[in-house]
């Protein structure tokens, strides 16, 4: 598997001349804001309940304040971002070593200009920066980091005193067997050879503490129709009752318990059972632990 910016938008460019007479690939593409027309799929990103419900995430987090800095991570074409300075967030940067015209921030620079969005391309330059951010937020994104601890460690010199990292739906596999079935069953892994690797969510965790974040917060799957996550977005027929139930342990600061509770459920009655809510969430939200670093000896 390679992880490469030329690969994916060779990979987008083949899987659009599919869609022209297959209905599946052309749905994928229209899921993932993939389509050709740009523009049309930028607009229909910003009037989605997705981005919706993840804005109401962001809002809240950054207290209604639309000054705090952003940075999306790894934001692939950086619909996120651009559409968070255009719902009026007015620090909002881009980190994404991709150029290109589909899978990267080609098309997007020029809305990113006409609502002051910073893009980073050069990793190297975001990191040697004095910029530091009250929010990163990424979005399927972690799972593509070769080393996630060593990145996480990186990402968080970046991240300011009470700041906070929003991981938006990440990629899970649970055990052996599901790991596998992620990866045969993955529209561009066996195809075209994309670096795509899931983890449990309890591994995201541990891998995150390990680097100096504390996990704060969980949403779990079924909240608000699943519509942070892109391409498994339904209606939930119980999603009003259970959203007001997350709400409510949110607000008891409970849903990091209830997420260690259910796995210790799943861990007794079997990792092949249907109960996966917590632990397949659609929201990480991880803060800064207090460090006391050793002087280094000159």
């Amino acid at each position: 598997m390679n992880e490469s910016p030329s690969l994916k938008e060779e990979t987008i460019t083949k899987e659009t001349i599919l869609s022209k007479t297959d209905n599946k690939t052309k749905a994928l593409l229209e899921v993932l804001y993939l389509e050709k027309d740009r523009e049309s799929s930028f607009e229909r990103f910003c009037s989605s309940n997705e981005f919706k419900v993840m804005l109401d995430e962001i809002i809240r987090h950054s207290k209604n304040n639309l000054n705090v800095k952003i940075c999306e991570v790894g934001a692939g074409p950086g619909f996120f971002a651009v559409a968070l300075a255009k719902a009026g967030f007015k620090n909002v940067s881009i980190l994404e070593p991709n150029n290109e015209w589909i899978t990267g921030t080609g098309f997007i620079e020029k809305e990113a200009q006409k609502y002051g969005v910073h893009i980073w391309n050069s990793l190297d330059s975001w990191y040697e920066s004095d910029e530091l951010y009250n929010l990163i937020i990424t979005k399927a994104c972690v799972h593509h980091f070769k080393n996630v601890c060593k990145v996480a460690a990186e990402i968080r010199c970046k991240i300011s005193n009470n700041g906070k990292w929003l991981m938006f739906d990440e990629y899970f596999a649970n055990s052996t067997e599901e790991l596998y079935f992620q990866l045969i069953d993955h529209p561009h892994v066996s195809k075209y050879g994309q670096y795509e690797w899931p983890y449990s969510a309890s591994l995201y965790i541990q891998l995150m503490q390990l680097a100096g974040y504390k996990i704060q917060e969980i949403i779990p799957m079924k909240y608000k129709n699943n519509y942070m996550i892109r391409n498994v977005s339904y209606k939930f027929k119980l999603s009003g009752p259970f959203t007001s139930i997350t709400n409510i342990l949110r607000y008891m600061r409970l849903t990091v318990f209830v997420f260690r509770i259910e796995k210790i459920i799943i861990n007794i009655i079997g990792h092949k059972t249907n109960l996966r809510l917590f632990t397949t969430p659609q929201l990480l939200v991880f803060g800064l632990k207090r460090m006391n670093f050793p002087e280094l000896p000159e």
